[in-house]
């Protein structure tokens, strides 16, 4: 192997580690219409991915760590539910972003709602 293969080797090297160590964005998660709800009430909970720009992204959810629901399309994810039982307080929800080039982003820091009767 010659002096310009190894050079060439070792370019496309720090290409790779170049692109293996990028930050990965990081999505917030927004509730509305507060953490605290009473039992009845919908709930949005609304994902945003930092520096997003004009990437399309589709979310994921996640209550309790575990996948909740199905992909959705969209640059601004929201999702919704009723809360119609106390058992929903406590609960954790987060998000996480995935585009088409299959870049993920971080978890969002996890939202604990909390329900009170009536």
């Amino acid at each position: 192997m010659g002096f310009g293969a190894l050079q060439l080797i070792l370019l496309l090297m720090s290409f790779i580690h170049a692109g293996l160590t990028q930050e990965r964005p990081k999505p917030v998660m927004k509730v509305t219409p507060d953490q605290r709800v009473f039992r009845g009430e919908t709930v949005t909970l609304t994902c945003y991915i930092q520096r997003a720009g004009n990437t399309q992204w589709r979310y994921s959810w996640f209550k309790d760590g575990y996948t909740h629901h199905p992909f959705t399309t969209s640059t601004t994810a929201e999702y919704s539910f009723r809360a119609d039982y106390v058992s929903y307080s406590g609960v954790k929800y987060s998000c996480r972003g995935e585009r088409s080039d299959s870049q993920r982003s971080d978890i969002s820091a996890a939202v604990t709602l909390t329900v009170s009767g009536e």
